[in-house]
């Protein structure tokens, strides 16, 4: 099938452009920055089973700040594919093949476009220290135990704790907090992406 006769994408924000998520139309160069921050900061994390909209992009830029140096742009993008996809809550994707299959896809997709890799095991344990500190701000008396999930000794989570914002976040604060890391990174890094890219 060609582009002008299926209908296996998305708008993307800024109205202007599509997201194939067929084989033969998915193009890496089909993905911006700005879609991804936009997006990612008006999905809320924990499915909006919270006491305030917190972002999957206030989340990414803690995970970001987690990690070290080398990490923290693969940190900053690692929910990226939620920007695409939506993000669906950790037991129900365990049931879902197909999706894990296709999140997976454009996992690799990101890392090429944004020259990343999200293979390093410190990004998923930033991931859950991000969690774990999300978690115990909005479910102080949740036992994280049953979660599932890696948890974490307090004078492991103590150092990261002024990361994490107490106060809510409108979503046009929160993507440009999003860019505005993602350039610090890019500039830090000396990575060659394209300008275009960035949210003015």
């Amino acid at each position: 099938m060609s582009k002008t006769n299926n209908y296996s994408f998305i708008t993307m924000s800024c109205g202007m452009r599509r997201f194939y998520f067929n084989d033969e139309d998915m193009n890496v160069s089909d993905i911006h920055i700005d879609d991804i921050a936009r997006s990612l900061s008006k999905i809320c994390r924990f499915n909006g089973h919270c006491d305030r909209h917190y972002s999957v992009a206030e989340h990414s830029v803690l995970v970001s700040k987690i990690l070290p140096p080398s990490l923290a742009l693969a940190g900053l993008l690692h929910d990226a594919t939620e920007a695409f996809m939506g993000d669906v809550t950790r037991p129900l994707k365990h049931m879902l093949p197909n999706y894990q299959d296709m999140e997976h896809k454009l996992s690799r997709m990101i890392e090429k476009r944004f020259n990343v890799s999200f293979d390093d095991a410190l990004i998923k344990m930033a991931d859950n220290v991000a969690l774990c500190l999300e978690a115990r701000m909005f479910y102080p008396n949740a036992d994280l135990s049953e979660w599932g999930i890696e948890t974490f000794d307090r004078d492991i989570l103590s150092p990261y704790e002024d990361l994490l914002g107490l106060d809510e976040t409108d979503h046009t604060t929160a993507a440009k907090q999003f860019t505005d890391r993602y350039w610090e990174l890019v500039e830090k890094n000396s990575f060659i992406v394209n300008r275009f890219n960035k949210i003015i």
